[in-house]
């Protein structure tokens, strides 16, 4: 599966599905969970270069891997 955010190919991509959930671990945005809801609605704004920067800058800060949920989508675009 390519990444939801940057649509970086699915061999530099691991994926980890919780059902409602999924995390992810990708070479260029780095580790996040992000919800099913949130990626379709990301994909539909075309959110993802906001959002990758938004996964690097947090992972940067050395916090716990970031959730993206429809409260992130409207902090991000904002």
């Amino acid at each position: 599966m390519p990444c939801p955010i940057c649509k970086l190919d699915a061999e530099e991509v691991r994926v980890w599905d919780s059902g409602e959930r999924l995390t992810l671990e990708c070479g260029r945005c780095g580790k996040f969970t992000i919800t099913r809801t949130a990626a379709t609605i990301a994909e539909n704004k075309k959110l993802g270069p906001n959002l990758s920067a938004w996964i690097r800058e947090r992972s940067e800060t050395g916090g716990e891997v970031p959730e993206i949920n429809s409260n992130t989508l409207k902090e991000v675009e904002a």
